[in-house]
């Protein structure tokens, strides 16, 4: 505040976080960057990403005369969208969508019927498709020291959850600070750095099991139109002592 001099806190301040990391919103000015051109992969995703509720788009594009080895055909774009509703998604299609180049869907197909801009007179239907689902079901167990706390497992819980989505480690802290994306595989060895930063906040607690989708180490494969999906339902932390 402007004009103060000195603070004297009765009890121990609670640090503040930013608002935005810095990776963050080096990503959203890029996708906003983009969004004001056409005729562009880019300008589409910039578009896209700006639909309230969207959390992970790519859009894949086959320029060639000939159907790609993922099932593109030729002359065609497939944008792949997890979250924003079906109407919203498909208008930002039907704005930045290049003429004559075809929609495909290359996962779960959606198709919303006589898309129309106020902007844009000529209404038509637009195809897109939401990534195929791939469930992760983990399995921990740690061996307490004697200090971890009692909501220990809820915590490793929520850890792994934020991981997966991106919300865990800032840029500054860490490597691999964005979740994971569409298309992108599940190493194990990954799982670690949630579960480490919980317990290793408290003792000298460590991991005694780890299972995805019942894998000790490796990665689990998810395809190119794939998303990994992370419940609650799915996580069971066990605490030995």
């Amino acid at each position: 505040v402007g004009g103060w001099q000195t603070v004297t806190n009765a009890t121990v301040a609670t640090p503040g976080t930013n608002v935005q990391n810095n990776s963050s919103l080096r990503l959203e000015r890029a996708k906003s960057v983009s969004r004001p051109g056409s005729n562009q992969v880019d300008n589409m995703l910039g578009e896209i990403f700006a639909v309230d509720g969207v959390r992970r788009a790519i859009i894949l594009e086959n320029d060639t005369d000939v159907t790609d080895a993922n099932g593109l055909p030729e002359h065609s774009v497939a944008p792949i969208v997890d979250g924003g509703t079906d109407g919203d998604v498909a208008l930002a299609i039907f704005r930045k969508k290049n003429p004559g180049c075809k929609l495909h869907a290359a996962g779960t197909t959606v198709t919303v019927l006589d898309v129309y801009d106020k902007y844009i007179s000529n209404a038509r239907d637009i195809t897109f498709s939401r990534p195929v689902y791939v469930d992760m079901i983990v399995n921990v167990t740690v061996q307490n020291d004697g200090s971890l706390p009692g909501n220990t497992d809820e915590l490793i819980t929520q850890a792994i959850l934020d991981y997966a989505a991106g919300d865990l480690v800032a840029a500054e802290c860490g490597f691999n600070v964005l979740g994971f994306d569409i298309g992108e595989e599940v190493p194990v060895s990954r799982m670690y750095t949630p579960i480490n930063q919980v317990i290793g906040t408290y003792g000298n607690a460590y991991v005694t099991g780890l299972t995805v989708n019942a894998l000790t180490v490796g990665q689990v494969i998810i395809a190119f139109n794939e998303l990994s999906r992370w419940t609650s339902a799915n996580i069971t932390v066990v605490i030995n002592a």
